[in-house]
């Protein structure tokens, strides 16, 4: 399955918007290096730039969660 991943460099860079009724910068998550979303959950994330991930193709059992978020697991490689 195709999913984006974040580039390690961008580890820790905060994911913020600016809020289009009271023009105040919200800061609502970070990145975090290695995390994989799929497509959808890439367009909903506001004002992040496609060139803070890479396209990956991930087997489905080639991954696992931790806290939450989705990486890929080190055991298929």
């Amino acid at each position: 399955m195709l999913y984006f991943k974040v580039k390690p460099e961008y580890d820790n860079v905060p994911m913020c918007y600016v809020d289009d009724d009271t023009g105040y910068l919200i800061h609502n998550d970070i990145l975090v290096a290695n995390e994989l979303y799929t497509p959808n959950e890439l367009s909903r994330l506001r004002d992040v730039s496609l060139e803070c991930f890479e396209l990956v193709d991930v087997k489905e059992e080639d991954i696992y969660f931790f806290f939450g978020a989705r990486f890929e697991s080190r055991k298929g490689r």
